[in-house]
């Protein structure tokens, strides 16, 4: 009998242990998942806020071009002028050919 009665406690043991990994495991993924799912929303307001800065500044360019009315020459020593400031932008130099990030 008291052979029997150790098989079951040990078995109760082992069944608690096993259990506790599991939840140990479970509480793990779900942190690991909730930190992966911020990280996916931070690089995308992230790269949300990248696209609206980039269409604000294309935006800019096509204003100030139509406004002014100026020559392409003007308009590539603007852009370079931009580039170097800081900024940048996919406008492509007419005359030369080549982007601003290039010069």
């Amino acid at each position: 009998m008291s052979y029997i009665y150790q098989q079951i406690k040990l078995a109760l043991q082992i069944n608690s242990i096993f259990n506790s990994k599991i939840r140990i495991i479970a509480l793990l993924h779900q942190q690991v998942m909730i930190f992966v799912f911020r990280r996916k929303i931070h690089t995308q307001q992230l790269m949300n806020t990248q696209l609206t800065q980039q269409g604000r500044r294309r935006n800019q360019m096509y204003k100030r071009r139509f406004r002014k009315g100026k020559t392409e020459i003007e308009e590539a020593q603007e852009i370079k002028a931009e580039t170097k400031a800081g900024y940048t932008c996919a406008a492509v130099d007419t005359i030369s050919g080549i982007s601003p990030t290039q010069y």
